[in-house]
């Protein structure tokens, strides 16, 4: 993942993440590197994770990245699709 922008060479509408994580201390460089990388290949991303302080880190690392997003909790899913992050 974190070598995605070796492999598109020219940026795509649209990254799809789907159930990320899990996010830890002793990984979370990996995973924002993972981000940054699909970041910088496409126009939008639409990112999932399980838990609130996963889509915190992930927020975080937007707004360091003055990148636009949106948060939100999805009620549907109990576990692995429950925030869902929305990148412009």
């Amino acid at each position: 993942g974190r070598m995605i922008d070796q492999y598109l060479t020219t940026p795509v509408d649209i990254a799809f993440g789907f159930m990320f994580g899990e996010i830890q201390p002793f990984n979370q460089d990996i995973w924002a590197e993972i981000i940054s990388a699909a970041s910088a290949v496409s126009e939008r991303m639409l990112l999932t994770v399980g838990t609130q302080q996963e889509a915190n880190l992930i927020s975080g690392w937007l707004k360091e990245a003055e990148i636009e997003h949106e948060i939100w909790e999805n009620d549907r899913d109990p576990i692995y699709d429950r925030w869902v992050c929305s990148v412009r």
